[in-house]
């Protein structure tokens, strides 16, 4: 869409249907190389690209919203930043902040045993001497890696930044 990519759900014939109405387009859920699921995925890049253009200068959040009134699964596909910040998130209590680190928990709650993390993931690189040590490299072929920029070594970001 102009605004936003929008995640479409349609995994059957009268979700696609649906689909082409609030598109202004029932008639491409006749069309013998749409009107069934198996066509479909024959004549996907034909379809992608019909659905691209009548998506083109729409508003994304406005399709995804009409698409599931008629219920059809849709939505706009969203950024960390736009997701750590939704109130379904907030309200989900998916938001885990360690140090300066903020991003997604774990979207199953369970009762007994509770998601807790107490240290922020590693960053790019962090592990890198640990795993080419599982692989069963050894220090001195990891540092001429590390030399030749082969692999790449992070330090850990402070959690209490």
């Amino acid at each position: 869409t102009r605004s936003c990519e929008v995640f479409l759900g349609t995994g059957n014939d009268g979700q696609f249907a649906r689909l082409c109405e609030v598109l202004g387009k029932p008639e491409m859920a006749t069309d013998p190389r749409f009107a069934r699921m198996a066509e479909r995925n024959v004549n996907r890049v034909e379809m992608k690209q019909e659905l691209e253009n009548l998506l083109a200068e729409r508003d994304g959040e406005e399709v995804a919203r009409s698409l599931m009134e008629k219920g059809v699964p849709a939505g706009p596909v969203l950024g960390v930043p736009e997701v750590l910040d939704h109130p379904h998130t907030a309200h989900r209590e998916m938001v885990v902040q360690i140090g300066s680190y903020r991003g997604m928990g774990n979207p199953a709650k369970y009762s007994r045993t509770p998601f807790k993390p107490r240290t922020p993931p590693p960053g790019f690189g962090e592990h890198t001497k640990v795993v080419l040590q599982g692989l069963g490299y050894s220090n001195s072929e990891i540092d001429n890696m590390l030399a030749e920029g082969i692999v790449r070594e992070a330090q850990r970001r402070d959690a209490a930044e």
